[in-house]
């Protein structure tokens, strides 16, 4: 537990939720992250999906989508190192806000 919160610390600390953590939450946090390699044009999350996990983009880009009322999908922008995905549908119980793909 101790080598993962060692590995995954700085990862955490750069979501704001997890800087000010206790350390057993951010063990806790630390010990279930598994690494994941994406491929162009994979689809991370949908919009309107249920929401199971969050994501760190340790490398690379991906492109963040909403879909319009009127059916049209508009780039909202671009995330890359340093970046995460996935937090606001955890933390507020709420389907997908965005689509994200690489």
């Amino acid at each position: 537990t101790d080598v993962a919160l060692h590995a995954h610390g700085a990862l955490l600390r750069t979501v704001p939720l997890f800087v000010d953590a206790q350390v057993g939450f951010a063990v806790a946090v630390a010990v279930r992250l598994q690494p994941g390699v994406m491929l162009m044009g994979e689809v991370l999350v949908r919009q309107g999906d249920v929401a199971d996990e969050m994501m760190f983009i340790t490398s690379g880009e991906v492109l963040v989508e909403l879909m319009l009322a009127s059916g049209v999908t508009e780039a909202v922008s671009y995330l890359g190192a340093g970046s995460h995905i996935g937090e606001i549908a955890l933390l507020w119980n709420v389907r997908r806000t965005a689509s994200v793909a690489v």
